[in-house]
């Protein structure tokens, strides 16, 4: 055991665990009993207590139920994250991170956005100061401030282990994490021999394919992640086998995307959404297209219509966030002229000069929009990097007060 704490300090914890597991005095005698054992901190002892005797953390650590979070809300939350992906922008010429992601509780969840954040990996459990509630397309969710204090707790077994694509599993590895497409190809087959049945699918990310074997437990088709799979070999072919001990997470079902998250989990595809827009990035914003087919040029000629002449147009990259997720999407300049004017554009061109085009999309950010977004996913380089999902805004229109009142309209529609 670590350093001793004051007896009035442990017991306030006892009082808390108590609280937060209904009174149960087998909590306290299991955690006096780990206290002895273990180096950790007393307040992670109870941690661990609370969440085996089924408890409630938010009590142990004081912190507001996340069913009860609105947007007035101010305070302390304790969850574990998931679902999160990061972004990096630029603000007053200094490069900063944020993160999105879920936060969980036993009493439901939230979407969270955490600003420049400490390390925090996939199943982590966190504790935040100060932190407050939002609301953004009608959804509520939080965010961090400059005075947020955020204390990593303990590492879920999610989070300990990091996603391998699947060009890079081998059958040396043992209980590994990965993420991918899942298509079911075969469902509850009997085995000969065995009181067991299998369910066959296969799992796809941008590397690669790799068939999936799951015993006695189910599967469902869409975008999955999944902890603690075996690689295994039968036929010299490579196979992942999960069973009872794995843990399958379905971060998105089979269908068609409804939201930035989900388009760019699936790489394809489009969507209609309504968005705020964070901020603008203008690096290279000038590119030579081919004037038959508008593909970007490539050493001053097109690869499909090599005789056509290449036009120089402008192209700004936006950072858009649905309440999902934030992505960067591509703003090409037919779209760009919508937005802010021909006469700057032309201007721009004219000169080669971003600045008044920065200017004026700059003046638009933190705005609200109706967006309609596509994506591919690009082809892996060979480089051998990984491929990644680009997307294009292609319809953008500015949200005007009807709009406003006809959301208000629909959401009392369906609180009604």
């Amino acid at each position: 055991m670590g350093a001793a704490l004051p007896d009035e300090i442990i017991e306030e914890i006892k009082s808390k665990i108590l609280k937060a597991t209904n009174n149960d005095q087998n909590a306290i005698v299991e955690f006096d009993k780990r206290l002895l054992e273990s180096s950790e901190p007393p307040i992670i002892v109870a941690l661990n207590v609370v969440e085996d005797f089924q408890g409630d953390i938010s009590v142990l650590f004081e912190g507001e139920k996340i069913s009860s979070i609105t947007k007035e809300f101010e305070g302390n939350v304790v969850g574990k994250i998931t679902n999160i992906s990061y972004k990096e922008f630029e603000r007053n010429g200094k490069k900063h991170k944020m993160l999105t992601g879920i936060m969980r509780d036993k009493s439901g969840s939230i979407p969270i956005t955490i600003f420049d954040p400490p390390k925090i990996g996939e199943g982590d459990i966190i504790l935040i100061k100060n932190v407050v509630g939002d609301e953004f397309n009608g959804k509520i969710r939080l965010k961090t401030r400059n005075n947020s204090e955020i204390t990593p707790l303990k590492r879920g077994v999610e989070g300990q282990l990091e996603l391998v694509t699947i060009s890079k599993i081998n059958p040396d590895m043992k209980f590994l994490s990965v993420e991918g497409e899942l298509r079911i190809i075969e469902k509850d087959r009997p085995v000969k021999g065995e009181q067991s049945r299998l369910t066959v699918g296969i799992l796809t990310d941008s590397t690669g394919t790799i068939q999936v074997r799951a015993w006695d437990i189910d599967l469902e088709e869409g975008l999955v992640r999944i902890y603690g799979a075996y690689p295994r070999v039968y036929n010299n072919k490579l196979y992942l086998n999960v069973n009872k001990n794995s843990k399958i997470e379905v971060l998105r079902k089979a269908g068609k995307p409804e939201n930035l998250y989900q388009l760019a989990e699936v790489g394809n595809g489009e969507v209609e959404v309504s968005g705020r827009i964070l901020g603008f990035i203008t690096k290279n914003p000038f590119v030579d297209v081919c004037s038959e087919c508008g593909r970007v040029v490539r050493d001053g000629k097109c690869s499909i219509h090599p005789e056509a002449k290449p036009t120089r147009i402008i192209r700004v990259t936006a950072i858009i966030d649905d309440g999902s997720s934030s992505q960067y999407a591509t703003i090409y300049q037919s779209i760009l002229i919508g937005l802010i004017g021909e006469e700057v554009v032309k201007s721009s061109l004219a000169s080669l000069d971003i600045s008044l085009v920065r200017d004026r999309v700059n003046e638009l950010a933190l705005n609200e929009f109706k967006l309609k977004v596509t994506a591919f996913r690009s082809s892996r380089s060979q480089s051998g990097e990984e491929s990644r999902t680009n997307m294009e805004i292609v319809e953008l229109e500015k949200f005007t007060e009807e709009d406003f009142k006809s959301s208000i309209e629909k959401l009392r529609g369906e609180f009604a």
